[in-house]
């Protein structure tokens, strides 16, 4: 396994993030072994913006959110290689350690000011 995905709800199949789009989203992320919370941004109450292709998240969880549409609710496996490997992450991540991430994807669109957004879908 490197990465696979559980969809918790269907998007709306249409709308998907390439390189260089930002992303609006919630996610919970998981230590895999004792399903162990390290991080939250609905814990923050504050949505996370990822622009995928800048090396913003590890790369497992890119890789799994690209496969996801505008909406959708995923949860998220990523294998130790395609996470934090052998060093891990401070004290939260331990090393060669599975992820999970569960995300909900708000928006998908390019970045504008101020955190707005312009649709990427042209009707």
């Amino acid at each position: 396994m490197t990465v696979t995905k559980d969809i918790i709800k269907d998007g709306d199949g249409e709308t998907y993030a390439t390189k260089g789009v930002r992303m609006k989203l919630h996610y919970i992320a998981y230590l895999k072994e004792g399903k162990k919370k390290f991080d939250s941004s609905r814990d923050r109450r504050v949505p996370f913006f990822v622009t995928i292709g800048n090396d913003d998240c590890v790369s497992g969880w890119e890789q799994g959110m690209q496969t996801m549409s505008q909406g959708e609710k995923a949860m998220i496996h990523v294998s130790s290689e395609d996470g934090y490997g052998e060093k891990g992450f401070l004290q939260a991540i331990p090393p060669n350690a599975d992820l999970m991430f569960e995300v909900e994807i708000i928006r998908i669109g390019e970045p504008w000011c101020c955190g707005c957004f312009i649709d990427t879908v042209t009707t």
